[in-house]
């Protein structure tokens, strides 16, 4: 399965114009300078705290893609890389970002890749979010609503998986550790096996990411809350065990306190004189509060600037599936329901008190794409109850596998046109002013048929009980 997984991510890779994934340049350029050694770059002059400037490889300073990145009806060609030889200094807005994310993804590149090349980066970012996606499916097998899982990732998080980011490897991250969540709900002994499947990918998350510290919050809070039978023997046995709690908490602790020590040796700085705002308190919460709306879209399926959106339609449909978590915590009663009810009050108020903290330092920053960890819960906690046996006139299972394969395939090929034709070209990407490097209908039906082995493969784990410390 991680085969066809990875392949699927691949498919992203190629159908995303070069440079098209959300600050990617930034992110390419600190990826190639970390395999180089160059862990921290210099000061760039006359720019904000935060940009570095680094030596990396000619051609991945060249290619700028805010030439179509603002305008959706844009095709990518003018965006492509320069013949250049040797290497070049430039500047990354990610220069004091924490290494982890750009070791893991620089170092491959640099030892059995073109490093002068953006397609490999993605290649190796791939693979290591396919990686954790495979292991979160897996682990998801013995529960009824294993399909689930994979309909509980956004059209927005599909785009990620496909680009240079540590936003998508947080995702995946996040997700592995919202399934152990899920199984922790069945293991009343609290084995260790099982609370390192949860630690461990929540600290690589918080390494990698430090925001990812909200959604571990999160879920820390709902296994405390949660007063379900299980869960209460859970936190009994945890307390009785130094061994138990060391698994539970060591790894996200060291993550918190490693990132805070390369903060302080970075210097990093949470000042942006350009963005910060002048309002009140106050004000900041009013405008955060009324700009939800634009956030829980861009959650499901858009950025901030316009190098990616997904239809309407494949974002309806996704909020469907979260609806579908809502409806079957409902049906298993009150103490479940709270416990979601919980985690949705989180998605929505996070961004606010985000904002409200650091408005008045950096701006209005929030992006709907980080809420995306969080809200992973509101479908992923419905994975170990029954689900209903028919949804309006198909079979449940039916549904959530064709709802999973639609809302990636159509958002797949809304994208593809995007950067080949622009949105106002045609389906068929006829006349294309960008080219992938696979034929687009090619690339099309193979991100068609990975997609149809991805959801098969899941929906046929054999169905065995859970027992958390198999």
């Amino acid at each position: 399965m991680l085969i066809i997984c990875f392949g699927l991510l691949l498919t992203w890779s190629m159908a995303t114009a070069r440079y098209g994934g959300p600050d990617e340049p930034a992110h390419v350029l600190r990826a190639a300078s970390v395999a180089r050694g160059e862990l921290l770059g210099d000061v760039v002059p006359g720019m904000v705290p935060g940009f570095r400037g680094v030596t990396v490889p000619g051609p991945l300073a060249s290619g700028d893609p805010a030439c179509f990145r603002h305008d959706a009806f844009v095709p990518a060609a003018c965006a492509g890389a320069e013949a250049v030889e040797g290497v070049r200094r430039a500047a990354t807005s990610a220069g004091t970002y924490p290494p982890l994310y750009y070791a893991l993804v620089g170092v491959p590149v640099r030892l059995v890749g073109d490093p002068a090349q953006v397609l490999w980066y993605r290649i190796v970012a791939s693979f290591w979010c396919a990686l954790a996606l495979v292991a979160a499916m897996f682990r998801a097998r013995w529960f009824a609503g294993r399909l689930l899982i994979v309909a509980a990732l956004s059209p927005a998080a599909w785009f990620l998986f496909g680009v240079v980011n540590p936003n998508s490897l947080e995702i995946a991250l996040v997700l592995l550790a919202w399934v152990g969540v899920a199984r922790l709900r069945h293991a009343p002994e609290m084995s260790v096996a099982e609370l390192l499947w949860f630690s461990l990918p929540a600290a690589l998350a918080i390494a990698i990411r430090p925001i990812a510290v909200l959604p571990w919050i999160v879920m820390m809070a709902v296994l405390w809350v949660d007063n379900d039978t299980n869960v209460a023997m859970a936190r009994a046995a945890l307390r009785l065990s130094w061994r138990r709690r060391f698994s539970m908490f060591a790894a996200p602790f060291l993550a918190i306190v490693g990132v805070a020590l390369w903060s302080r040796w970075a210097a990093v700085d949470l000042n942006d004189p350009r963005e910060a705002s002048t309002l009140s308190w106050y004000r900041v919460a009013s405008k955060s509060v009324r700009g939800s709306v634009d956030s829980l879209r861009e959650m499901a399926g858009s950025l901030g600037w316009l190098e990616y959106s997904s239809p309407s339609l494949t974002q309806a449909l996704w909020w469907a599936v979260v609806a579908l978590g809502a409806y079957t915590t409902w049906r298993r009663g009150s103490r479940r329901w709270r416990t979601w009810m919980m985690v949705l009050a989180f998605v929505l108020v996070s961004p606010v008190v985000f904002e409200v903290l650091l408005a008045q330092k950096i701006g209005f920053v929030w992006q709907g794409r980080y809420s995306i960890p969080i809200a992973l819960g509101l479908v992923v906690l419905a994975v170990d109850g029954p689900l209903p046996s028919r949804l309006w006139v198909l079979p449940t299972g039916w549904a959530i596998v064709g709802a999973s394969f639609a809302l990636e395939v159509a958002t797949f090929w809304y994208v593809l046109r995007r950067y080949t034709v622009g949105l106002n070209g045609s389906w068929l990407f006829r006349r294309a002013g960008w080219n992938p490097p696979t034929a687009p209908f090619v690339l099309l039906a193979l991100n068609g048929a990975l997609m149809a082995g991805l959801v098969l493969a899941v929906s046929g784990f054999p169905r065995q009980p859970c027992d958390a410390r198999r």
